[in-house]
C-alpha cells in the first residue's frame, strides 16, 4: 500500500547564483518530503541548488541535464527514491520531465514549453510535448501517481479568460480522461499561481493525482510567500497525500 507524501512544486525561473542562494535558503526551511523545481537550466544557479541539496543537505536529487538552452525539472527528496520509466517514455524534450517513485507513489515533475505566440514552430513544440506526455501516460498506467509542475495550461472556464491559451484546454480535459484529478480543484478554492505585469492572475501550476489518491489529499494550496519575497514570479504549490 502506498504511504503518505508531502510535495512542494515551484517554478524557480532559472535563477542567477545570487537568487539561487536565497531560494535555497527558503527551500532549506521547508518540511515537505519532496520538492519539484521547474524552469531549471544547466546554469550556475541551478547547479548551486543541486550541489547544496545533494552533497550538504543529504537529499536524493534527480536533475536531467538539458542540452544547450533547453529547460529541465529537478526533484529533491528527503526520502529514498528510484527512477520510473515514465520520463523515458516522453519522446523529445525529455529533460522537461523527471519521474521517480517515493513511498510507493510515483511523482512526475513537468515543465511544459510556453506558447502564447502563433509562431508555428513554438506552437508545434508545445503541442508535440503535451502529446508526448499523453502517450507516456497511456503507456505507463499507474493508480498511485502525482503529476505536477508548470504545465503552462489553463483549465476550461479559467477566470480571467486568456484567449491565447484556448488551443491548449484540450490537454487539461485529456488528463481527466486518463483518471487524473486536479488536486487544487478538490480543495475548492480559487487562486492563481502567476501574475502578469498588469496583475492579471493565471493558474499555470498544477498538481494532478490519480483518481485512487483523490480521497487521500489533505492539502493542496498555493504558498505566495516566495513570490511576495521576489524569489520567483510563481507561487509555490503544496500537496499532502495521506
Amino acid at each position: 500500500m502506498p504511504s503518505r507524501l508531502s510535495v512542494l512544486c515551484w517554478n524557480i525561473g532559472n535563477p542567477s547564483l545570487e537568487r539561487a542562494r536565497k531560494q535555497a535558503e527558503w527551500l532549506s526551511a521547508r518540511k515537505e518530503d519532496a520538492i519539484v523545481l521547474t524552469e531549471a537550466k544547466n546554469s550556475e544557479g541551478c547547479a548551486y541548488i543541486e550541489r547544496l541539496f545533494r552533497f550538504y543537505k543529504g537529499y536524493n536529487v534527480v536533475f536531467p541535464k538539458p542540452e544547450g538552452n533547453e529547460y529541465a525539472v529537478m526533484i529533491l527528496s528527503r526520502l529514498p527514491l528510484k527512477h520510473t520509466e515514465f520520463a523515458e517514455r516522453v519522446v523529445g524534450l525529455r529533460s522537461r520531465v523527471a519521474s521517480v517513485e517515493i513511498n510507493g507513489l510515483e511523482l512526475i515533475g513537468v515543465y511544459a514549453p510556453t506558447s502564447t505566440s502563433t509562431e508555428p514552430a513554438k506552437v508545434d513544440k508545445k503541442k508535440g510535448f503535451l502529446d508526448a506526455l499523453l502517450r507516456a501516460l497511456d503507456d505507463t498506467p499507474n493508480g498511485n501517481r502525482i503529476f505536477c509542475g508548470d504545465f503552462n495550461i489553463l483549465e476550461p472556464g479559467h477566470v480571467p479568460h486568456h484567449p491565447a491559451y484556448v488551443p491548449w484546454q484540450w490537454f487539461y480535459q485529456e488528463l481527466a480522461k486518463r483518471g487524473l484529478v486536479d488536486g487544487f480543484k478538490l480543495a475548492g478554492t480559487a487562486e492563481h499561481s502567476w501574475f502578469s505585469r498588469d496583475m492579471m492572475g493565471y493558474r499555470f501550476d498544477h498538481c494532478f493525482v490519480s483518481n485512487e489518491l483523490a480521497s487521500k489529499i489533505s492539502k493542496c494550496l498555493y504558498d505566495r510567500k516566495p513570490m511576495e519575497a521576489k524569489l520567483s514570479d510563481h507561487a509555490a504549490m503544496v500537496l499532502d497525500v495521506l
